[in-house]
Parts: structure tokens; sequence; C-alpha cells
């Protein structure tokens, strides 16, 4: 069984290089747009183009020789794209986590701070352990219960996602094409939805 191990994935992501950690938070990003998207829809408010638009950008820019020159809002500019307390529906906390997950991949295309993928990581891990939780009758409150969360399919598969992505960085000694392509590709496949 995986863990959610924020020293670990420190760790493992402070000795990729910044194309890397941008190409591993953008992945983070993927797998979170369609539960903003999903919010959006409902509620009627947001802005998934924006997150959307955002996320290809740095896609494309990942593919290009140079990661300058990737264009990018601000993260404030992201964070007010957060939903509103009156917004709320049941897709909320996904959306909280795909505005901040966004905010930190513009920023980490800026200035290449290890902590921002692991921050990202963690949005991700936040929104599937909730999702997961709603499937779970009378709510978890205590340690056992957390403990079985943790074990569910849909938590284990982001776990291990994100465990794939960062060794197929590792072994990617360039920004090859089909490297970009494949991680986006499992993100995808990954992607919280309403399914």
């Amino acid at each position: 069984m995986l863990f959610f191990d924020e020293d670990r994935l420190n760790e493992e992501l402070r000795d990729l290089g910044h194309w890397q950690r941008v190409a591993f938070v953008a992945s983070c990003v993927e797998v979170l747009v369609p539960g903003y998207a999903r919010f959006c829809e409902e509620e009627g408010v947001g802005d998934p183009d924006l997150i959307g638009n955002i996320v290809n950008q740095v896609w494309d820019g990942l593919r290009r020789p140079v990661l300058e020159g990737i264009e990018v809002p601000s993260p404030s500019s992201v964070l007010d794209s957060l939903p509103e307390e009156e917004d709320w529906n049941e897709w909320f906390p996904q959306a909280e986590n795909a505005v901040a997950a966004t905010s930190f991949l513009v920023e980490l295309v800026r200035n290449n701070d290890a902590s921002l993928a692991v921050r990202a990581a963690n949005q991700c891990y936040e929104a599937v352990d909730e999702l997961a939780a709603r499937g779970i009758e009378g709510g978890l409150l205590d340690a056992e219960a957390r403990e079985v969360l943790g074990e569910l399919p849909l938590v284990q598969k982001e776990l291990l996602r994100q465990q794939e992505a960062i060794l197929e960085l590792r072994k990617a000694v360039d920004r090859g094409y089909s490297t970009v392509v494949r991680l986006r590709d499992r993100a995808s496949s990954g992607a919280i939805s309403a399914s």
C-alpha cells in the first residue's frame, strides 16, 4: 500500500530538474482540471478555460527545447478563480484543489522552487482523498477510518500515478516529446471526474 509521504516526495522532487518538476506539477493539474470544470458547470461560476489554458500552455512549453518563454498569468490572478463559499457544491473541494495546484504550477514555471511541486502533489492527494471519503457511509473521523480511506483504489491510483511520474521523469534525460505525451495521457486517464 502506498502512502502520501511529503518528506519523501520533497526529496525526490528536489533531485529533479526544473523542466521535470514543471512536468510533474502539470500532470497534477491535469488530474484536477475535470473536477474544477464539473464544479464550474454545476454552479455557473469560475473560469475552467483559464485553468485549462494554463495547463495546455505549460504542456506546449514542455515540448520546446527551452522552458523559458511559457506565458502564464500571475499566481494571484489564478487564485481569483477560487470558488466562493456561497457557490458550494460537492465538487467545491476539488475546485479549490485545482486552483491551488494551478497557482503552484505558474509559480513553479517562474521560480523553480521544489516545495511547490510537493504542494501541488498534496492538492491531488487531498482531492482524491475527499472524493473517496464521499463514498464511505458515516463520514471519517477516526484514525482507523482514515487508514481505510488511504487503502481505497481511487487514492492508491493517484499515489501510484505520482510515483510512476517521478520515476519516468527521473529516467528522462531530456524533454522528449514522448515523455511529455505519456505523462499527460496518464494524468488524463487518472483525472478526477464525475465517474
